[in-house]
């Protein structure tokens, strides 16, 4: 994910013109196509919300995969702390989840604001 983000950031597509006058040779460059341009933006912004999103799914599950896996041959293996932590882990992933896609999503968070101005029974704000 990360090679791609990378890829996506340096590949800006350029046009390179030269202008000759005076004797002397001008190279302008520019970037071709805006909406290309946009389009790397949200394909980058896009990789590293998936990237985030993956990467704490990553942290909270791999405890209790663990736990699930060794302690299927080694019932003992694992303190009860440990047990303790890897459920608790998995249900932060749970909680976590909302508030990455509202951080990383407009549309998510105007979903979010809506909801909350339905639950304290308020008019939501006009206007996008």
């Amino acid at each position: 994910m990360k090679k791609r983000a990378r890829k996506i950031r340096d590949s800006k597509v350029v046009q390179v013109a030269t202008v000759e006058g005076g004797g002397e040779e001008k190279k302008a460059v520019a970037v071709v196509d805006e909406k290309e341009e946009m389009r790397r933006k949200r394909e980058q912004k896009a990789v590293m919300t998936l990237l985030s999103i993956i990467g704490v799914f990553t942290v909270c599950w791999v405890p209790f995969y663990l736990l699930f896996v060794i302690s299927a041959w080694y019932p003992d293996f694992f303190p009860g702390w440990f047990v303790e932590f890897s459920y608790w882990m998995a249900y932060i992933n749970s909680a976590v989840n909302p508030v990455l896609y509202g951080i990383s999503s407009a549309e998510f968070r105007a979903a979010y604001i809506k909801v909350f101005y339905i639950l304290t029974c308020r008019d939501p704000p006009s206007g996008g």
